[in-house]
């Protein structure tokens, strides 16, 4: 009988059943996409070289890790804010169940402004410690008209639960018209903003 396990070299000592398996790969019909309980065949260097199966569900979780860990994949959250304008501190969002680590924060007119409004303000972390947007550059001279922006570029980590906050500082209570969309990646797998 043929020695169709593998050597301690990690290829198979039978050149028959090394071309059997080839053949026989290649003559298998396609599947595009794999889906989650496909299996894939691979030699499995910590038990001795054997032939071994996993899951493609597991490949793919296994890359995801391995790539979210590498690159980061960004992030992007949006939310339109239509409260007063003298509304003071609106939640624009919560940190889900990881850290997230924010890169920048736009906050755009999506129509001319109330004259109520006098500032905005974007601050984040416990008790909302952290500046973003101060009211010198939120200012209702840089966001009154139809897509006038007023923005934040940086790296700034925060914990689970914590808040980003937009404060609206104004003289009435008419309705602002903005928009805040906030890039951000996970810190670790599954770190999301809501």
């Amino acid at each position: 009988m043929p020695n169709t396990q593998p050597a301690a070299t990690g290829g198979y000592t039978d050149p028959q059943a090394v071309a059997a398996a080839t053949a026989g790969i290649h003559a298998s019909g396609a599947k595009s996409p794999p889906v989650d309980n496909d299996e894939i065949a691979i030699i499995d260097s910590a038990s001795g070289n054997i032939l071994a199966k996993v899951l493609w569900s597991v490949v793919k979780s296994t890359l995801k890790t391995y790539f979210d860990g590498i690159y980061g994949g960004a992030l992007m959250f949006t939310k339109n804010i239509t409260s007063a304008a003298n509304a003071g501190a609106v939640t624009v969002a919560t940190v889900g169940t990881q850290a997230c680590r924010l890169k920048s924060v736009v906050v755009k007119a999506n129509a001319a402004q109330t004259t109520d409004l006098g500032s905005i303000k974007v601050t984040c972390g416990a008790s909302n410690v952290v500046t973003l947007i101060d009211i010198v550059t939120g200012v209702y001279a840089n966001i009154k008209a139809d897509d006038q922006q007023v923005s934040w570029t940086g790296a700034v980590d925060i914990d689970v639960a914590d808040t980003i906050v937009i404060t609206l500082a104004g003289s009435e209570a008419t309705a602002v018209n903005l928009q805040v969309t906030i890039e951000y990646e996970a810190i670790v797998s599954g770190g999301t903003l809501a």
